[in-house]
């Protein structure tokens, strides 16, 4: 497992940006993060998802065993969906800044379709060691069933207006 706080998780090649934290709502936390200066970074299919001007938008939702961060343009569309399979989630008492324990598994909504990531990078951290039996078991099966629930469209998160985030409308 590897730890990721969302004041740095996939901000590599950012030079400046602007980000906010709503620990608002019972169910999720929702951090913003505004692109400024940076390179862009183009996803395996050809399409953009960083670059200056753009968002993402990540829900840490309070159940469950996932998180999702959305690419978003300068225009608001959502450019791709991606969610990364988690043991665990919160948020750090001292720093206040929240973060998710990383089970390598990622599902990914694309203009291409739907996609399992990272498969073999699973494995390998069970083979290893790193992953125990229940935690691989644990995250096979939440890949499974959120898949099956982005096919059923019965996604809460991925059916929300993100754009009222990015407006400040919550």
């Amino acid at each position: 497992m590897r730890r990721k706080y969302y004041s740095k998780t996939y901000l590599k090649n950012i030079r400046k940006y602007k980000i906010s934290f709503d620990f608002s709502n019972d169910d999720y936390i929702v951090c913003v993060k505004e692109i400024i200066d940076g390179d862009d970074f183009i996803a395996k299919e050809g399409h953009k998802l960083i670059s200056n001007g753009y968002f993402m938008v990540e829900i840490i939702p309070k159940e469950g065993n996932y998180v999702m961060r959305a690419y978003l343009d300068d225009n608001k569309v959502t450019q791709e969906y991606y969610f990364d399979i988690v043991s665990d989630k919160g948020v750090d008492e001292v720093t206040k800044v929240p973060f998710y324990d990383d089970l390598y598994l990622d599902v990914v909504v694309s203009k291409t379709g739907l996609e399992l990531y990272d498969k073999d990078e699973l494995d390998e951290a069970h083979e290893q060691g790193l992953v125990d039996d229940e935690l691989y078991q644990m995250a096979i099966d939440s890949a499974n069933e959120l898949m099956q629930e982005i096919r059923e469209g019965k996604n809460k998160y991925k059916n929300m207006d993100l754009k009222r985030f990015i407006d400040g409308k919550n």
